[in-house]
């Protein structure tokens, strides 16, 4: 007798093992498993780091500069937690969330409960004229962060929708809607409710079962989080370096402005004086070297050339490249050179007009 309960013992914790290992089996021919169990591989490799990149970089350019954070209103946060399977909260989160990206449809909210718990298909977005429908699908394991995740989710494919991106591939639509959420400001919730969940089986208590929404894994939620967060960061750095080089062409156009003025009002100066000097007698002693730059600048001053050297040095500076940040370093401080030169020659002739008017 003794040994008829040895046997049955053994009997039944076989039968635990094996019941638990058709369990993991399944779960890992299913695709559902935990991260928590793949630890043989918790690093991307990098033909899926390459493919990601590849999506992400598809997101952004197909919905442009985004850098917004969600943020859950205190008072709806405070109903989530007291009943988030009531569906009329869900209907104020769903609102909240769908004014934050300034979708411009009315959205009629519904809600599901499933005994699957590991019903992946959590979410459901449908169109039907100007019908416009979230369902959500639910069991009673259905996590507080699980439920916030499937509403950002469907909520990306409306905003999609709004936009006309879709993808004929439904896994590739999926996967895209994800990545976009993220994008969108949802990166948070989408972590927290994409995690892999643990529960108790109901029949056998000793047993967790793990279940988990959404199409893209926790490492690779990280992974996309990351390299966006370093996109925006060389981003800004370009936004930076693109503000001080228009701060550089401004500063540059008004030095140059303001030394063409100061010119303008040296030349004109100097006409006056050249009239004087015109009417000064001949026997008023004039150095050689003074007379000789005098006759010079007259024919300048009457012929008007020196009026042309100023407009063409407007023309020029109209004429900056000022795209081309090194290129119009250069050609502004080769203009500011040419001015310099232009007011010290007008400096030296005013110089000597003055002694001799």
């Amino acid at each position: 007798m003794e040994m008829i309960t040895e046997i049955l013992g053994i009997a039944f914790i076989l039968l635990i093992i094996g019941y638990g290992g058709y369990i993991f089996v399944k779960e890992v021919l299913d695709g559902k498993y935990s991260d928590k169990y793949n630890s043989f591989d918790k690093r991307l490799k990098r033909s899926e780091k390459e493919t990601l990149d590849k999506k992400i970089k598809q997101v952004i350019e197909k919905l442009g500069e985004r850098n917004n954070r969600f943020e859950i209103n205190p008072r709806t946060k405070k109903q989530l937690k007291t009943d988030y399977f009531d569906v009329d909260v869900i209907k104020t989160l769903i609102d909240e969330i769908n004014e934050f990206l300034e979708v411009p449809f009315k959205v009629v909210v519904e809600r599901e409960f499933t005994e699957d718990n590991k019903n992946k298909n959590s979410g459901q977005f449908s169109v039907n004229g100007y019908l416009v429908k979230i369902k959500l699908i639910m069991n009673w394991n259905s996590t507080l962060e699980q439920v916030i995740a499937i509403a950002c989710h469907e909520c990306t494919h409306l905003f999609l929708y709004s936009k006309k991106i879709e993808f004929k591939n439904t896994l590739e639509n999926e996967i895209f809607t994800d990545i976009a959420a993220i994008y969108l400001g949802f990166n948070e919730y989408i972590k927290k409710g994409y995690e892999v969940t643990e529960t108790r089986n109901s029949f056998c208590p000793e047993m967790i079962e793990t279940s988990k929404i959404g199409y893209i894994s926790s490492i690779e939620i990280d992974y996309i989080i990351k390299t966006l967060k370093r996109y925006r960061k060389d981003m800004n750095k370009k936004s930076t370096d693109l503000t001080r080089k228009q701060d550089n062409i401004i500063n540059q156009t008004m030095k140059i402005q303001n030394k063409l003025k100061i010119l303008t009002k040296k030349l004109e100066l100097n006409y006056d004086l050249i009239n004087i000097s015109k009417n000064i007698t001949s026997n008023k002693k004039i150095p050689n070297n003074d007379f000789e730059l005098l006759q010079e600048n007259y024919y300048l001053y009457e012929s008007g050339e020196l009026k042309n050297r100023i407009e063409k040095i407007k023309s020029k500076m109209e004429n900056l490249n000022k795209e081309d940040q090194k290129e119009f370093d250069t050609y502004s401080q080769s203009l500011i050179e040419e001015i310099e030169s232009f007011e010290n020659e007008l400096d030296i002739l005013n110089n000597i007009l003055q002694k001799i008017s």
